[in-house]
């Protein structure tokens, strides 16, 4: 069945020993989980958890909770960032601990953004990178991560390499590159709830800049993954981040499995930037989740575009497999494309014209698509690693 969008335009490591606390290896962004007050909870710290954080200048602090069960339990923090070009050597990775039995912070040492969030009854503790990463001694005190580290070319990495039956096809047999940031042991001296905050800047500015960083919460050691219904439990936490919906995505490497994505789009995507320095470029941004628009809408995804006049634009998407097999999740998808000043004043007429096959029109790889047709379209992908269409905006 073909996806169904509506667009406007204004003018052994395994993942099951150490899953992802989102879904289908996502990466939250913007403004999700960026307060204490929506912070991501964290079922059971007595469990080990990955979650995955893509910082922008707009939204650049995330937020955890979790509880701390027993007093004196004990706690793993960790961080890592994908081995990307442009961010070589450009991040720290900062956090701050808040919890019950933690020694009073002044809040003139926090930034600004993460002041008077908990209650001033919590303490904290900070956490920075080592200043030198050329080893991984801070990352062999812990005994599970030990085994995951390594230095390769004067930097302390984790290199691993997913096994030919691994899960995800896209993934499994490849090699995948990442910087160690931080590792520490650390004991919760009290039992009650906590929190984290995390942020990333430049090493040698300490500017908060932007990034990308997976970050573990775990016991010291852990023999096997949460139960199904705990992962379950964290995964109702859901994530609408536009620019990291696969894990191959957040990495940015073996891209050839994602159509050969250029490089350059990515970089675009998010560019390595000094948050005081400039407004955020970046395209990394939460959507809004919104309830049906009827009952049985077929509208899956909405977007406002703002588009100027006399533009010509390409619309791509890009495959999963390679490099001879190419797959996309649906071989087509049926779109309405109307100008707007707003969702609200189309979305209905939207959504009786996607619900309705009278006059569909059929788009192939490289057709040009109206934006100002009462019908909807349907956009056929090719077995290729992409398809394209295109798009002119009339003077």
């Amino acid at each position: 069945m073909a996806s169904l969008w509506l667009i406007c335009f204004g003018m052994p490591r395994t993942f099951l020993a150490h899953p992802n606390a989102l879904d289908a290896n996502r990466a939250s962004c913007g403004a999700e989980f960026h307060t204490a007050a929506n912070a991501f909870v964290i079922p059971d710290v007595k469990e080990a958890w990955s979650y995955r954080r893509i910082q922008t200048c707009d939204e650049p602090f995330l937020w955890l909770s979790f509880d701390i069960a027993q007093n004196n339990q004990q706690l793993y923090v960790a961080a890592i960032g994908p081995e990307i070009a442009r961010f070589q050597d450009k991040w720290k990775f900062n956090a701050v601990i808040f919890g019950p039995g933690l020694p009073q912070l002044s809040e003139s040492d926090l930034p600004e953004a993460i002041q008077g969030q908990v209650s001033s009854d919590l303490g904290g503790m900070r956490l920075e990178s080592p200043a030198s990463l050329a080893s991984c001694n801070f990352v062999d005190e812990n005994e599970v991560m030990r085994s995951y580290s390594d230095v390769i070319n004067g930097r302390c990495m984790e290199e691993f390499t997913l096994d030919e039956t691994y899960d995800n096809k896209l993934m499994a047999g490849r090699t995948w590159y990442s910087w160690w940031l931080f590792s520490k042991n650390l004991n919760m001296a009290s039992k009650g709830t906590y929190y984290i905050a995390c942020w990333l800047t430049d090493r040698d500015s300490n500017e908060v800049v932007s990034g990308k960083y997976d970050l573990t919460i775990a016991p010291w050691k852990w023999f096997s993954g949460p139960s199904e219904a705990l992962v379950a439990e964290a995964r109702k936490q859901v994530s609408s981040c536009i620019c990291s919906q696969v894990g191959i995505e957040f990495s940015e490497q073996n891209l050839e499995v994602l159509g050969s994505v250029p490089e350059d789009i990515l970089a675009e995507v998010l560019p390595y930037e000094t948050c005081s320095q400039t407004a955020s470029r970046s395209n990394c941004q939460s959507a809004e989740w919104v309830g049906k628009i009827s009952p049985d809408s077929p509208v899956e995804y909405a977007a406002v575009w703002s588009l100027n006049a006399g533009m010509d634009c390409a619309w791509t998407f890009y495959a999963f497999g390679g490099p001879t097999l190419f797959e996309y999740p649906d071989p087509a998808i049926d779109v309405f494309l109307s100008p707007c000043n707003n969702m609200a004043e189309i979305e209905l007429h939207a959504d009786f014209t996607l619900k309705n096959e009278t006059g569909a029109l059929l788009r192939e790889h490289d057709s040009e698509l109206a934006l100002e047709l009462d019908s909807k379209q349907v956009l056929q992908f090719r077995d290729a690693e992409h398809t394209s269409f295109r798009l002119h905006v009339n003077e």
